[in-house]
């Protein structure tokens, strides 16, 4: 994978439909949007090579950060992400997770990297706790 400023590489997850990505390097890649296509970029991810790659300026728009600072703030793991596959019913679809601070932001997509939703959690003065599942 070329690495360019402007979207963010997330792995597609194995089969067993959740995946937490942040111990995968992320890579970048150059922005839809530095191509003139703004309509695309905010509608639809790209999927290559197993991977996801979102438009910095989505995924700045959902955790409130400049597009320009996000490739930084992933390699210092200030920003972290999950990846999930659907089961049943949410076959064939993904929901990427992000989070950084206080703030979550959510994309879920179809296998052709259309996104069906987009949603936002401000966990205001005190961030998640991430739980472990018990076995």
């Amino acid at each position: 994978m070329r690495s360019n400023p402007g979207n963010v590489a997330l792995p597609t997850p194995p089969n067993d439909h959740r995946s937490a990505s942040n111990d995968v390097p992320m890579e970048t890649r150059r922005s839809r949007e530095q191509s003139n296509d703004r309509s695309a970029s905010s509608h639809h991810i790209e999927i290559e090579d197993g991977a996801f790659c979102v438009d910095s300026s989505t995924l700045g728009d959902l955790l409130h950060i400049h597009p320009a600072d996000i490739p930084e703030l992933m390699r210092k793991r200030a920003i972290t992400t999950v990846c999930e596959r659907g089961i049943d019913d949410h076959e064939g679809q993904f929901r990427l997770s992000f989070f950084y601070g206080n703030r979550r932001g959510r994309l879920s997509v179809d296998e052709s990297g259309r996104i069906l939703r987009r949603s936002v959690v401000d966990f205001g003065e005190r961030p998640p706790v991430m739980h472990k599942p018990q076995s």
